[in-house]
């Protein structure tokens, strides 16, 4: 039996059956059983709510020559459930604290075990959280936002999570590097659990940084060295990412980091926008509300989060100081970045988009694209005219776009 006969039969099975697909053919017999299970156990989903689950994650990958077969594993870190009653209320505080828990222990978890794979070829890593009782994960999630319309005070939804976010705690030190992982994507998704800034621009941002550093950034700052892509969508990170606030004895290295790809919300962890207010707006400018109880009718614990009750987006000018030391934070990393082809750099804020862009196919070409006309300080261009003649011997091409 080739691998080109089980090819030819794998796409009629799976669409006859897909709960079991082709993987109920491993065990026809031993000739079969390699050749199926390459191509069955290349993606995984793991759920990690319960011990059992990790259980049986451990024991179905334990086989050296299985988990030289896993390409992509999409971590789904399943939080606390919580009962109907629940439903109607926003998380409470002891609520977030020990899904954060559950979320870090999860994540330490299954990064130790992976941690003693031997596979030539590495893993894609993908992380996801949510509950089981959310919204995204309920088997009647029609019936229940039917329902949510007729009695708004019976089930928020997915608001119930729109005032908390999760955090990582710090346990580097309780885990063995982790070097078969090559890419890394986090999801910080609308209906999943995630780092939200406020809708509206009048209101001030949160500063979740302990002594002003970002935990979660100063994570993924000693995790993407051993990387080759890097994605991170629909959060908030600190410049600490990319350079550590305090330098030990050695510079931080990415040797083999070839991409990175992020959009992030246009806040800082430690409270700042990263935009401001157009000097000529018209103050008679109307914004769509989006309170889901415009005429007072309801409880306040159901309303929309007040920051959130006003579309507010008036924040459309970029603070250069911000985005300058941003820019000279990532520069300074992608010195010691020697395979870096691309990276993209993405926020949204009111009707501007954003975008930083660093690329060696072709001409060697850094750009920056602001309608509202920022330009990068003479520092931030020096440093990557620098990082474009280090990586490839030749001049840099600067970009400074209006779309």
């Amino acid at each position: 039996m080739s691998g080109r006969s089980v090819s030819l039969l794998e796409t009629p099975l799976t669409q006859i059956d897909t709960k079991l697909g082709l993987a109920q053919y491993a065990s026809v017999n031993r000739d079969w059983q390699p050749i199926v299970e390459e191509r069955s156990w290349a993606k995984l989903r793991v759920k990690t709510g319960t011990p059992l689950n990790l259980d049986q994650f451990e024991r179905f990958t334990k086989n050296p020559r299985r988990q030289s077969y896993i390409q992509d594993i999409e971590l789904i870190v399943e939080l606390e459930t919580y009962d109907e009653a629940a439903r109607a209320h926003f998380e409470t505080e002891s609520e977030n604290k020990r899904n954060n828990q559950i979320f870090s222990d999860a994540i330490r978890s299954i990064l130790q075990f992976i941690a003693q794979w031997k596979s030539p070829q590495g893993i894609s890593l993908s992380l996801k959280a949510q509950s089981p009782s959310d919204l995204v994960a309920s088997p009647s999630r029609l019936r229940r936002i039917k329902a949510s319309r007729d009695e708004r005070t019976g089930d928020i939804l997915d608001r119930r999570f729109e005032r908390n976010y999760l955090r990582l705690d710090a346990f580097e030190s309780q885990v063995a590097p982790v070097s078969i992982v090559h890419t890394l994507k986090i999801e910080a998704l609308a209906d999943r659990r995630q780092i939200e800034a406020t809708s509206d621009h009048n209101f001030s941002t949160d500063d979740i940084t302990d002594q002003g550093v970002d935990a979660l950034s100063s994570q993924l700052h000693k995790f993407s060295q051993q990387l080759e892509t890097l994605s991170v969508y629909g959060m908030t990170f600190g410049n600490e990412l990319f350079w550590p606030l305090k330098l030990n004895n050695s510079h931080p290295s990415w040797p083999g980091l070839k991409t990175i790809d992020i959009e992030y919300i246009p806040s800082t962890p430690f409270g700042k926008w990263l935009f401001v207010d157009r000097s000529d707006r018209d103050e008679d400018d109307r914004y769509e509300s989006t309170d889901s109880d415009q005429h007072d009718e309801f409880p306040e614990y159901v309303r929309t989060v007040l920051e959130d009750r006003s579309s507010k987006l008036f924040r459309e000018v970029s603070v250069p100081g911000l985005f300058n030391e941003l820019y000279m934070a990532v520069g300074q990393a992608a010195l010691y970045m020697p395979k870096l082809e691309d990276l993209r750099m993405e926020t949204e804020s009111g009707r501007v988009y954003y975008r930083f862009r660093y690329s060696t196919e072709g001409d060697i070409c850094a750009s920056w694209s602001d309608r509202l006309g920022f330009q990068p300080e003479e520092r931030v261009l020096n440093l990557w005219k620098q990082v474009a003649s280090e990586h490839t011997g030749q001049d840099l091409t600067v970009k400074l776009c209006d779309d």
